[in-house]
């Protein structure tokens, strides 16, 4: 990854499975990572423990991501340590499956849970990235 070293990656969803694996590897890669975990910050510490010991920078920081304030405080904190993001990898999401969406309310409910929180994201780091900032939506599921 060129240029990876020095910059800020906030990964959602970093407490297990793809989102763990991805900040792992973009410390790895030179990057700081922020671990984003909704509810309790164990395994998040534990992600954040594997990547210093491998002589990574990690954070652990927990918000619910579906909440606009909780993601400002995410940034605000991963800003106040590291002046800011370069990358956003929006992990954290509900289980994915096509959905058949019958309702208006079942369309207000799938925005709320899935389209919002990730593009609320995007635009709440967008004014702390870094210059050259590597943040494009994009979202990344274990599901098919």
């Amino acid at each position: 990854m060129t240029g990876a070293t020095g910059r800020v990656a906030l990964v959602t969803g970093a407490s297990s499975g793809v989102g763990a694996t991805t900040a792992r590897l973009l410390a790895a890669r030179g990057m700081s990572a922020a671990v984003n975990c909704l509810r309790g910050t164990e395994a998040a510490e534990e992600v954040v423990a594997g990547i210093e010991a491998a002589g990574g920078r990690a954070m652990a920081v927990q918000a619910d991501v579906r909440e606009l304030a909780a993601i400002d405080g995410t940034v605000e904190q991963v800003q106040a340590v590291w002046g800011g993001i370069d990358v956003l990898v929006h992990n954290a999401l509900v289980p994915y499956a096509v959905k058949v969406v019958a309702t208006r309310q079942a369309a207000i409910r799938l925005s709320r849970t899935e389209v919002s929180p990730a593009w609320a994201a995007s635009l709440v780091c967008m004014p702390v990235q870094k210059p050259q900032p590597l943040i494009w939506p994009a979202r990344i599921s274990t599901r098919y």
